[in-house]
């Protein structure tokens, strides 16, 4: 946008550059593409592997997860689904 501001303010962030780890997985534990576009939003082998992989790094990943997803609608249909299977 090439806006000239007269005052930028930058600030340390509280995490360190040691905390974070970005992981894309293409892949779940039985194979299962892991995509969420939207026709495979509602996929039950989608969203079971989903879960099993974000459990997985939960029992081993101390303090923690941040999981994005691509929508609150995705984000919705997931939760949804783990409410009901578990």
């Amino acid at each position: 946008m090439k806006i000239p501001f007269d005052i930028i303010l930058e600030n340390p962030h509280i995490i360190t550059d040691s905390q974070i780890k970005v992981l894309a997985l293409g892949k779940g534990p039985k194979n299962v593409v892991l995509s969420s576009k939207y026709s495979n939003r509602d996929s039950e082998d989608y969203l079971e592997s989903l879960g099993q992989i974000i459990l997985h790094f939960a029992k081993i990943v101390p303090h923690g997860l941040l999981v994005f997803f691509p929508s609150y609608r995705a984000l919705d249909v997931t939760a949804e689904y783990w409410k009901v299977i578990s």
